[in-house]
């Protein structure tokens, strides 16, 4: 988004606008990126295991 945001706000995107956004963006990405790692550690396993069953109820097989 960050490279969105210089993309379709400015005329002409200039190379210091680009840095600019991706400087002022880190701190949110960081934070974004330890959420995602968070609910993946705590969601991951159960929700492996729902997407199973209803897999086997339903006979989703996915053969190659």
């Amino acid at each position: 988004m960050d490279t969105a945001n210089v993309l379709l706000v400015q005329a002409v995107p200039s190379w210091n606008a680009l840095a600019a956004s991706w400087a002022l963006g880190i701190p949110f990405n960081l934070i974004l990126a330890a959420a995602n790692l968070c609910f993946l550690l705590l969601f991951s396993e159960p929700m492996l295991e729902k997407l199973s069953r209803i897999q086997e109820k339903y006979g989703l097989l996915f053969e190659m």
